[in-house]
């Protein structure tokens, strides 16, 4: 049975004519993402309903998702089984009313396609919010990998802090040693001292 889909609302159309195989990466590419996001609702469904799970459980999920973002990785890829950026999906209808066809094969996310949503979803240049949050973004992603020739600079003045700590120790060190062997009192002139002062000797 044909696609409705496709012959009542989009057309897929290939840069180099129709490639069976392209076909089927896709479909492939469809039936990995509907599995992950399958295992995904599953775990959160857990969460969300407070369903008993064990940890073996929670983690045996997250192993399947890694698993399968990693089959979906190796698809995208392999750049001979599948190039995306030679296909063009095009509208071949517009219309205002709600299409049960479209709505079903998208999964409830798109319902029409008319006048005023087609030019927003074959827009070539990102809306201006978009752009200005994308260039945050990239600013962000710039300072994080400057982080790292920060960190590097701080150890090496760390280090050189420490070195000429260590090296002036032993300056240091020798310095107080010999303040504490210099004697800084008499015993002699002291008795002297306190002789005077109680008894009134040696003034004369």
């Amino acid at each position: 049975m044909a696609d409705p889909f496709q012959h009542q609302q989009l057309a897929g159309r290939e840069g180099g004519g129709g490639n069976r195989g392209s076909d089927d990466c896709l479909d492939e590419l469809i039936d990995r993402l509907r599995g992950i996001r399958r295992t995904l609702c599953s775990l959160i469904a857990k969460v969300d309903e407070k369903r008993p799970a064990t940890w073996p459980e929670i983690l045996n999920c997250l192993a399947e998702c890694v698993s399968q973002l990693s089959a979906l990785h190796r698809t995208l890829r392999n750049e001979k089984q599948l190039r995306l950026n030679d296909f063009a999906l095009l509208p071949i209808g517009l219309s205002p009313q709600l299409d049960q066809h479209l709505l079903n094969h998208t999964e409830g996310r798109l319902g029409l396609l008319n006048h005023d949503s087609v030019p927003h979803y074959l827009r070539t240049k990102l809306d201006l919010s978009v752009e200005h949050r994308r260039n945050e973004f990239q600013k962000s992603s710039t300072n994080i990998e400057a982080q790292p020739r920060t960190s590097e600079q701080m150890r090496k003045a760390a280090e050189t802090a420490l070195n000429s700590l260590k090296q002036a120790r032993p300056d240091f060190e020798n310095e107080q040693s010999e303040r504490n062997q210099t004697m800084r009192s008499n015993e002699q002139d002291t008795a002297k001292l306190l002789l005077a002062i109680n008894f009134g000797i040696g003034l004369n």
